[in-house]
């Protein structure tokens, strides 16, 4: 088990990881489409009222897309910042719970979670296929064939000799 997500209901693990990664992606990719194609229709409507060019009864509805856009934005730099986290955890082969465990042993230290060593540290790219297959066509699409499915049986992982040595 990586964590429960409230958003998807479920907890995240190993033959669903690749399905959370891809909501985080297509949410990063989302509302940032919309902060860029919106970035200048909102800066005509703060425009607009900067110069009182704006009517009183268009007030409201310019208030109600500011503040739209202001949590859209907001929205935005949180799930960036999620997504660069749990995409640092797939290339350092470890958990949201195994990456909180680390930080609470630190004793309130902030942990670099580039520089994490343990056994189940394989290349970036055995980590990543470990995650989302071996087929690359498959990798962004939300179902698996046999070739796309995670590597492993969720019990059992490859180590790192190196490191196990």
């Amino acid at each position: 088990m990586d964590h429960h997500c409230p958003w998807v209901n479920n907890c995240i693990g190993f033959y669903n990881r690749k399905y959370f990664m891809q909501l985080l992606l297509y949410v990063f990719l989302i509302t940032w489409f919309i902060n860029i194609t919106l970035f200048s229709y909102m800066y005509d409507i703060v425009m607009n009222i900067y110069k009182e060019r704006l009517a009183y009864r268009d007030l409201y509805r310019a208030s109600m897309m500011l503040s739209s856009y202001a949590m859209i934005a907001t929205l935005s730099v949180l799930i960036s910042l999620f997504f660069k986290f749990h995409f640092k955890l797939v290339l350092i082969n470890t958990t949201t719970i195994e990456s909180l465990d680390k930080q609470g042993s630190e004793s309130n230290q902030k942990v670099n979670l580039t520089l994490t060593f343990s056994k189940f540290v394989l290349s970036d790219w055995e980590n990543w296929i470990q995650v989302f297959g071996d087929n690359k066509c498959l990798w962004f699409f939300p179902f698996t064939l046999e070739n796309g499915r995670p590597i492993g049986d969720g019990l059992n992982w490859k180590t790192n000799s190196i490191i196990e040595a």
